[in-house]
């Protein structure tokens, strides 16, 4: 099923912005709202469902570029955690935003450096100087993932044999931190979900007389308004915008077909090698110029198997000569996988989903891509097209194949037939993709942990959480977090755990 999508453009505004850059109006917007809650000392929840390379990393970033306000970004992987790293520090011939020393990562690996470096015992004893900006050390971006920010709030991480160092990571991230992002939001998962919204409600509620912003950049909103402005009480605000026909382009036109294939029993390669390939090979001789011109079709493969990943690997390399090839996959060094992109064709798994931006010597015209999930679809689709080129630069058009399970394919068939679309003129990219999205059979979004497990564990926070404070100001923490639990969760646990729930609390 072949359909054709239309680009997408974004509005810019004439306001000061990161290094002289003409904003999108959501940086703009991000901008605007950020300054004004952290001079009116308010708690604000900013939601911006913008699409990929449309400068959310700089709309997250922009007041600690500009205004040297401490930010914390939260990845969900972190492949994407050294990508937005390197993204602020300029590496690979990018412009730089931040010097070497405002810019901290933290992952697990980064720890055990620190660790080393440091001398000391345990990630603990590492992360508390690191997160606390000690002295002659300010950053202005520290980057992590959801699960260690999680161990610092459920005041998880680790027993130190030294008194206080948990603590103070505690209330570094309650005090020092105005602004925290959560980066491809609609990739976490119910759990990871849940612990956020106790974050947020808990630094909202301990450290009320500081002003704190939440930004969520995420394709789908995962019911942040529902637990942030229904249960918390707290501001939310919404930065995207609707597209606009004069704005700048972010997303370019590209020709889609919807390839039905039985993703469950991981029929992807054979559906690759059977149908797409066969197709691929006429796009490929038929927009192949000279090689010197660089006019000929480059491609990228995300599979959901390496195995699989590996036999198409092959399978190129045969047809098109190994020197052509480079394969991408969670193991490979930084260099390796930055080097594998530049080649004609790069095949790869998960580790190209997010951080990877397909621009410069990275570029490519064609993608194929297998998609368990709308928000997989969505995220995959957006590495396509992302250079900005008006049609009339457009020399080798963008061509994507997206394997899909058959009822989606039949869904979005039946769809548009209801809708009597003309196929033969370019559908709007919105439509095109929230009709995907919706035909995919719901996922599993393990609705009962939120119910039943999430109030346990936050229950077990509080306890835990109170044994940073003094006596004197320990009744007042109880009653805040308190607070946090009964308003996030009230009327969700089971009968079986109710009194279990409210006893703890």
């Amino acid at each position: 099923m072949r359909l054709l999508v239309d680009g997408l453009r974004y509005d810019q505004v004439d306001e000061p912005f990161v290094a002289d850059l003409e904003p999108y109006r959501h940086q703009a917007r991000t901008l605007a709202l950020v300054r004004e809650a952290l001079a009116q000392g308010e708690t604000l929840c900013i939601l911006n469902s913008s699409v990929t390379g449309s400068g959310k990393t700089l709309a997250n970033f922009a007041p600690a570029i500009l205004d040297g306000v401490p930010t914390l970004g939260v990845y969900p992987t972190n492949e994407l955690i050294r990508d937005q790293e390197g993204t602020l520090l300029g590496r690979g011939g990018q412009r730089a935003y931040l010097a070497e020393e405002d810019v901290v990562r933290v992952d697990s690996a980064e720890l055990d450096r620190w660790q080393d470096l440091m001398q000391v015992r345990g990630h603990t004893e590492a992360l508390q100087p690191i997160i606390s900006r000690w002295a002659g050390w300010e950053h202005k971006a520290l980057l992590t993932n959801p699960d260690i920010l999680y161990l610092m709030v459920y005041d998880l991480y680790g027993y130190s044999y030294k008194v206080g160092y948990r603590e103070r990571i505690f209330q570094a991230l309650l005090n020092e931190y105005p602004i925290i992002a959560f980066d491809e939001f609609h990739l976490y998962d119910t759990k990871q979900v849940g612990n956020v919204a106790f974050v947020v409600g808990t630094i909202a509620r301990l450290a009320s007389n500081k002003p704190h912003v939440f930004i969520f950049s995420s394709a789908t909103p995962q019911g942040v308004r529902e637990w942030a402005k229904g249960r918390l009480g707290l501001r939310v605000e919404d930065v995207t915008f609707h597209p606009a026909p004069a704005g700048r382009p972010v997303c370019e036109p590209l020709e889609l077909t919807l390839v039905p294939t039985d993703l469950s029993r991981w029929k992807g390669l054979e559906t690759i090698l059977e149908t797409v390939w066969p197709e691929m090979q006429r796009y490929v001789h038929d927009y192949e110029r000279h090689e010197d011109d660089r006019l000929f079709p480059r491609g990228v493969f995300i599979l959901d198997s390496v195995y699989a990943a590996k036999v198409l690997a092959a399978r190129l390399a045969a047809e098109y000569g190994k020197g052509a090839v480079g394969e991408i996959h969670g193991y490979m060094d930084k260099a390796n996988r930055a080097c594998n992109l530049e080649r004609r064709f790069s095949v790869g798994t998960t580790t190209i989903d997010v951080g990877v931006d397909l621009t410069g010597n990275k570029a490519k015209e064609f993608i194929v891509f297998e998609a368990r999930s709308g928000a997989q679809f969505v995220q995959r689709l957006g590495r396509l097209g992302r250079r900005g080129r008006e049609a009339d630069q457009i020399t080798i058009p963008n061509r994507a194949w997206g394997l899909v399970p058959h009822y989606v394919r039949n869904c979005v068939a039946d769809q548009l037939k209801t809708w009597e679309a003309d196929l033969t003129r370019r559908l709007p990219r919105a439509g095109v993709l929230g009709l995907v999205d919706v035909a995919y059979t719901p996922e599993e979004e393990f609705r009962r942990y939120w119910m039943v497990y999430s109030p346990l564990e936050a229950a077990a926070a509080k306890k835990r959480i109170l044994s940073a404070y003094l006596s004197d100001r320990r009744d007042e923490a109880e009653e805040r977090l308190r607070r946090v639990i009964g308003e996030l969760y009230r009327g969700l646990a089971l009968d079986v755990l109710t009194e279990k729930v409210t006893h703890i609390v």
